[in-house]
């Protein structure tokens, strides 16, 4: 088995557009005592191994080079531990010797204090973990994989893909309540978004070029969410390639969602995740990035936040594209 196809088989990828549920989510898996998680390791700027992946590919051009980086972006993002991933896991873990482990992050965490400017990128010793390789399961999460989730598959065909959708209205109410309680610039701005949203990947997105171009902040955003989702969905097969999580029906279902995304990703559901669950649903932390919501607040709590303009706005925008069933059961769908 090539070192490309054996991270595969052990490889679980949570993809979404950010303020879509993605650390939750990756939460939920992390979970899991038989899950290694590493939090966007392909976001980390100070971390080089998904450096020369961009966010999007144009599948004609230097797969092959991009396709060694992958590979071995991933294998560096599993085993190498440095200054960033000091941490102790939020959760037991059966793979992992907890004093060995401990008195690891004790020598890092001492170099960080020494003013070690360079971080040491070192692989994490066989003398931490009491479990063979092979039985560990690598999740990370991306919030910059969504256009590139097919090339992906076509390169890593058993990686398990969890692409998590969050209703318009809830991705865009979040992106401006961030603005306000956090200070956040560029929501709909060209410059943040072109190098990711143009040339649109698929004809389907033609129709918005000019909206694209000449419409308002809130739109550009709104078809910025269309191609970041619509697209991995035109292009995979949701089944065996690619299993969909809804926002919303985490939020209103968690145990019964999370037990298909532990069945897809051949994980045992047991009661540290069931645990976590109940923990992370059952008080609401204000703050900005928690994970600890109560899910029935949160679910529809744009249609509280965004006007009545904007909300008929999302509405038209979804009712237009193929994304649009994912609500039509539920309140959710505006």
């Amino acid at each position: 088995m090539s070192a490309r196809s054996e991270i595969s088989t052990r490889c679980v990828l949570v993809a979404g557009a950010g303020r879509s549920g993605t650390t939750w989510l990756g939460k939920l898996l992390d979970a899991s005592p038989n899950v290694l998680y590493k939090h966007e390791p392909d976001n980390w700027a100070a971390l080089p191994w998904f450096r020369d992946l961009p966010s999007r590919l144009d599948p004609g051009a230097g797969e092959p080079a991009h396709a060694d980086t992958l590979a071995t972006a991933l294998e560096a993002a599993f085993w190498t531990h440095c200054l960033h991933f000091i941490r102790p896991p939020d959760f037991r873990k059966d793979f992992l010797r907890p004093a060995p482990w401990a008195a690891w992050n004790l020598g890092l965490r001492t170099l960080r204090k020494l003013g070690v400017r360079r971080d040491p990128k070192l692989r994490i010793p066989n003398l931490l973990l009491r479990q063979p390789l092979d039985e560990i399961v690598f999740v990370w999460k991306s919030v910059t994989s969504n256009l590139r989730l097919a090339w992906m598959h076509q390169q890593l065909p058993d990686m398990h893909k969890v692409l998590i959708l969050r209703h318009p209205g809830g991705y865009l109410s979040s992106w401006l309540r961030g603005a306000r309680r956090e200070g956040w610039t560029g929501f709909g701005d060209k410059r943040r978004l072109s190098s990711t949203v143009l040339p649109f990947p698929r004809p389907e997105h033609e129709k918005y070029a000019e909206a694209y171009e000449h419409g308002t902040d809130f739109e550009r955003e709104l078809i910025y969410w269309i191609v970041a989702n619509e697209t991995p969905l035109l292009e995979l097969k949701e089944g065996r390639d690619l299993h969909v999580v809804v926002y919303e029906d985490l939020c209103l279902e968690p145990a019964r969602e999370v037990r298909r995304i532990y069945d897809y990703c051949g994980l045992a559901f047991g009661p540290q995740t069931e645990q976590f669950i109940a923990a992370s649903t059952s008080s609401h932390d204000e703050g900005y990035h928690a994970v600890f919501k109560n899910p029935a607040k949160t679910a529809y709590q744009w249609r509280d936040e965004l006007d009545a303009e904007q909300q008929r706005t999302v509405a038209r925008y979804l009712e237009g594209t193929s994304l649009a069933h994912y609500w039509s059961r539920s309140e959710g769908s505006g």
